[in-house]
């Protein structure tokens, strides 16, 4: 039977597929049953993209939406198996016909497609319209298996009659999976990418700002990979005394409450301790450190664990000092005076193009409820390849160190200050910037950010007159300088000089950059081209002159026109020229 519905598959495709240039048909795995957890991805507000034309006007759209079941354990995927199909063609058929057919044990993938006999082109006039730029959302996969990866995929297209600009797509992180760490992309038009955390420094929201041009037709694709959630044990503990006041010589019971909060189990949980001077363990006098094996924790566990010490001394119960560790995971400590407790968190940009603004947020925050810490000193150090622009809140930069300083006082419980620091990259590559603060109670936290440059070809015409009234009958000379102020070198530099009417082409001049040598050109009514200059490297610069005679009075415009091989567009300057009689 299923070779007779093989065969049925292949004669439909062939006799439909009569009228039409390509015919494909799939048989598609079904959704595994079973699967009671879904991902889900995309449309308004969770997927969705902004984007302008050169003049300005703004549009917004959202994509898709995208599901995909959560399994824990997956097969091994199909591997493709060359078989040989029988393929029946009508006998009085005279179409040329190709044929692929792949299989996948249970599964068959077969695709026809006519040659095309002739081959026709019109030509027709059609006006521009305005950019339209349209989203699909896709994953690589049709289940996210808990030991692999998932990788959403934003695919942009501008389906308009214009070039689209400043295209940003936002789209948020599901709240039952985990962003992969620089796991995310933009190609092939390079963009910046923004994360947004939460405090737990989890990605939240990821953000693709892709400057443009994106022309008709053109397409890119942004992306970024979730695996599954993992559990993990969250551990506190409580300690208590009884009696809750002893005095020298007597014995006290410590008992120690360990509380497995999270939602994953503590493997290997330990129970350590650190006697003060004051104190000693009944069992062992001469033991000052304790460790006693608590097994597993289970999620909303709770387990005890109690012993006894005698006061030998002046000293206070708070004092001693109990630790908790698990194998899997962070531990916790109880039974400490209170204290303030810091912590930092720095964020910036995922990624920039050349020379853009780097832009860095510190947040610093008191999350003791009951206590202030004091004398808090942030110190930012900058990375090495940015120049220093800007800081918020007076920080004060030091040259020789390369960083900026914070003097931030006393920070009351519960209190956050935040502090901004602005640099300018100086090249591509990646630059991490590291921040600390320190208060007078002996607490230190750290953390740190990381930006991606992307380098970009990007020229800059400068250009100016050196007779500006001219008389009639006099010279001026068009001075144009061309610098590379991006990180990667431009090739393939061609300059054009459209030299003004009511003026008389008298000589033009430029060299190159690095054999010193004179660059052609030619002259082509009113414009002057010069030869193509193979490369300009990065920080580098060519001066072109172009010097005219004035034939009669008016109001002269000199035109200069730019190509090179990394931007498809023509940067044209314009340079007007009064004249007198």
């Amino acid at each position: 039977m299923k070779k007779l519905a093989l065969f049925l598959v292949l004669f439909a495709i062939i006799v439909s597929g009569c009228n039409q240039q390509q015919t494909e048909i799939s048989v598609l795995p079904e959704r595994a049953e079973g699967s009671e957890q879904f991902v889900e991805n995309g449309g308004p507000g969770i997927t969705e993209a902004t984007y302008t034309d050169e003049k300005g006007k703004a549009w917004n759209i959202a994509s898709n939406k995208v599901s995909v079941p959560i399994q824990e354990d997956c097969e091994e995927p199909d591997v493709a198996l060359e078989t040989d199909v029988p393929l029946i063609l009508p006998q009085d058929s005279l179409i040329p016909t190709t044929v692929a057919v792949t299989t996948y044990q249970n599964q068959l993938f077969v695709a026809t497609a006519e040659k095309p006999e002739v081959q026709t082109k019109t030509e027709v006039f059609v006006p521009k319209s305005p950019p339209k730029i349209r989203l699909e959302k896709s994953t690589d996969q049709d289940v996210l298996c808990c030991n692999d990866q998932l990788t959403f995929r934003i695919k942009y297209t501008n389906d308009g009659g214009d070039d689209a600009y400043n295209i940003k797509i936002t789209d948020l992180v599901p709240d039952n999976v985990e962003y992969l760490e620089d796991s995310v992309g933009t190609e092939p038009f390079i963009g910046d990418i923004y994360i947004d955390r939460s405090f737990e420094d989890r990605a939240e929201k990821i953000t693709w700002l892709i400057e443009g041009p994106v022309p008709p037709g053109a397409e890119g694709e942004v992306y970024f990979t979730v695996t599954c959630k993992r559990k993990r044990p969250k551990l506190r503990c409580v300690v208590c005394i009884d009696p809750e006041t002893v005095v020298v010589g007597d014995t006290a019971v410590v008992v120690c409450n360990v509380l497995n909060s999270g939602d994953g189990v503590g493997t290997g949980a330990k129970l350590i301790l650190s006697l003060p001077p004051e104190f000693e363990y009944v069992k062992d006098p001469a033991q000052r450190e304790l460790e006693f094996d608590l097994g597993d924790i289970a999620p909303q566990q709770t387990v005890t664990k109690e012993f006894s010490v005698k006061m030998t001394g002046n000293g206070k119960l708070e004092e001693i000092i109990s630790t908790i560790v698990i194998d899997n995971g962070e531990g916790c400590q109880c039974g400490l005076p209170p204290t303030a407790s810091l912590t930092i968190q720095k964020t910036g940009p995922y990624q920039l193009k050349n020379s853009k603004p780097m832009v860095h947020t510190i947040v610093v925050r008191n999350t003791s409820s009951t206590v202030a810490a004091t004398e808090c000193v942030l110190v930012d150090t900058l990375p090495e390849g940015v120049r220093f622009e800007e800081a918020s809140n007076e920080g004060q930069y030091d040259e020789a160190n390369h960083t900026v300083t914070w003097n931030m006082g006393t920070m009351a419980p519960g209190a956050a200050e935040t502090r901004t620091v602005t640099v300018i990259p100086l090249r591509s590559g990646n630059f991490t910037d590291n921040a600390e603060v320190t208060c007078a109670e002996g607490i230190t936290v750290k953390d740190d950010a990381t930006t991606i440059v992307k380098g970009q070809a990007a020229m800059h015409i400068s250009k100016y007159d050196s007779d500006d009234p001219v008389a009639v009958g006099d010279t001026t000379t068009y001075t144009i300088e061309v610098r590379n102020e991006g990180f990667e070198d431009a090739t393939g530099v061609i300059l054009e000089n459209e030299i003004p009417e009511l003026t008389e082409f008298v000589s033009a001049s430029a060299e190159d950059p690095y054999s010193k040598k004179p660059i052609a050109f030619t002259t082509e009514g009113q414009k002057v081209i010069f030869a193509k200059l193979p490369l300009l490297s990065s920080g580098d610069k060519v001066i072109f002159n172009v010097t005219v005679r004035v034939s009669a009075k008016g109001q002269l415009l000199n035109r200069t026109s730019l190509r090179y091989d990394q931007f498809a567009r023509t940067l044209i300057v314009e340079e007007p020229t009064s004249t007198y009689e």
